[in-house]
């Protein structure tokens, strides 16, 4: 039993870690923290019929709890006080096959459908009795079930609805060991043409992510521009970091902020504002240290080559998220997950951007991009017809701390992560005639998938990393990053500064 607990645990914990390592947008992920205001309470009587080993019978079910009145997108709706009363005839657990039992004990699950304008999934609510319960002596038995119900997170504007669907009892004679005791496994289903909704929350939109605006800044576009030293610059904000290239390169910092998926639990978090509040989204220092030009099929590219840099507390990382997931029938789970930029290998092959390996930007300065960098590559022509391409290619350590299932921590250790960094490259796409989509001034969405390598050195005591690496490891984990406008303190007058925190977007046209 204990195995078997710790495996319920650890499942759980993966699903919370794999969105956050990437983040879906589904009601099968949740991103908990804050309570909604407002209460509604429910009371619905349904009609279900049930498989007793004496045979079928008529089995009323009554479902109450408390539902919030309104709810947020982005925070979760927490059900409370919800218990399911199950009355049945005497008969169907005193009957052949029955209990034949003074007093009985067990268990529910409630099966509840949970919907919103974009999908349903179903959730299990198991209930337990507190204490046995004495079988009458005729008439009918009420069995009252305290539920466990898990909180979902709707992720944009609409009407979350809970509606009942199937039911099961786990019933067995109470007194004594409990071992050899009769026992007996009870499926219902809902009678048809009945009105199952427990209740209906609606949910309004999540404010647009802002910060605190620096004395004298105006709004920009998407959002507000953080409160910043230096006339509303942030610091490392500016600063050339790339050896070799171009002697006036352009220099500049914008904010990220977006969604990383996890494809094999469809579930998302949002990357970018830190736990600890110190950083509305992730800063990124750049520096676009070259260009080159070269004609394709009669058409003339030109090739800008511009590095970028994570600034968080002088740091080359995402700020530190805190999440908490939940997969339905699991516990809540809570974790710190921190995305760092690492080194680029040796052997990255130079022609996925050969332009921006050459010397040519500065005769006998060849740059080599080996230091914690995002490589941006562009790829632009003055046709109207042909897109601007924007390749940005990095490497990225993943590591995970402060875990805790249900608030209870579980320790992972001080160096689980994934096993080597993992590559993620994001593409950009836009014109120039006329101005459209995603370009490194303006800003925009960026789109790309990952591979999420194996994990490593996950667990005190007991190796956790087989069970991450089957519920998180893999390919095809899809990225929403939006970047906001480049702010370059080195114009006169400085151009898009402060830089202003976009909304992050939750899908791009296809």
């Amino acid at each position: 039993m204990a195995r078997r607990l710790r495996g319920f645990q650890l499942t759980a914990l993966a699903c919370g870690l794999t969105l956050a390592a990437g983040t879906v947008i589904s009601a099968s992920g949740v991103l908990a923290d804050a309570t909604p205001a407002g209460a509604q309470v429910a009371r619905t009587h349904l009609a279900y019929r049930c498989r007793f080993p004496a045979g079928p019978r008529p089995v009323s079910v009554t479902v109450a709890g408390t539902f919030p009145a309104t709810a947020v997108a982005g925070q979760p709706i927490k059900p409370s006080q919800v218990r399911t009363i199950v009355s049945f005839p005497r008969s169907a657990v005193t009957g052949p096959g029955g209990l034949g039992a003074a007093r009985v004990t067990g268990h529910n699950v409630l099966s509840a459908s949970v919907a919103d304008h974009a999908s349903a999934v179903t959730a299990r609510w198991p209930g337990q009795l507190r204490t046995p319960v004495r079988i009458p002596g005729t008439g009918t038995v009420h069995l009252a079930f305290p539920a466990t119900v898990p909180p979902v997170t709707p992720q944009s504007a609409g009407t979350v609805t809970f509606s009942a669907a199937g039911l099961t009892l786990d019933l067995r004679r109470a007194g004594g060991a409990a071992v050899n005791l009769e026992s007996l496994h009870v499926t219902c289903t809902l009678r048809p043409g009945q009105h199952a909704t427990l209740a209906a929350v609606p949910a309004i939109a999540a404010p647009t992510p802002s910060a605190t605006i620096t004395p004298g800044a105006k709004d920009r576009r998407h959002g507000k521009s953080p409160a910043a030293a230096g006339g509303g610059i942030p610091p490392g904000c500016g600063k050339k970091f790339i050896h070799g290239g171009t002697k006036t390169p352009t220099l500049g910092c914008a904010y990220l902020i977006g969604y990383a998926d996890a494809k094999k639990l469809n579930g998302a978090a949002l990357i970018g504002p830190s736990a600890d509040g110190t950083a509305p989204a992730a800063q990124l220092n750049v520096d676009a240290y070259g260009s080159d030009a070269a004609k394709v099929h009669g058409v003339v590219h030109v090739y800008n080559c511009t590095a970028g840099q994570l600034d968080f507390h002088k740091r080359r990382e995402f700020p530190p998220v805190k999440a908490t997931f939940l997969n339905f029938g699991f516990a809540p789970v809570t974790a710190v997950l921190q995305l760092s930029e690492t080194k680029w290998p040796a052997n990255h092959p130079p022609k996925e951007n050969p332009h921006c390996y050459k010397g040519g930007f500065v005769p006998g300065k060849p740059v080599k991009l080996t230091s914690p960098i995002i490589s941006v590559f562009t790829d632009t022509t003055n046709a109207g017809d042909i897109p601007i391409v924007n390749t940005g290619t990095t490497y990225l350590a993943i590591n995970i701390s402060q875990v805790t299932v249900n608030g209870v921590p579980l320790p992972v250790g001080p160096d689980c992560g994934i096993v080597h960094s993992m590559k993620a490259v994001l593409v950009g796409h836009g014109t120039n005639n006329p101005p459209s989509g995603y370009t490194i001034g303006g800003g925009g969405p960026l789109t790309g998938t990952v591979t999420i390598p194996k994990f490593a050195n996950c667990g005190v005591g007991e190796n956790l990393d087989p069970l991450l690496d089957a519920s998180i490891s893999g390919p095809m984990n899809f990225q929403l990053i939006t970047q906001g406008v480049l702010c370059t303190p080195g114009t006169h007058p400085p151009l898009g500064c402060p830089p202003n925190v976009p909304k992050p977007l939750r899908h791009v046209k296809s």
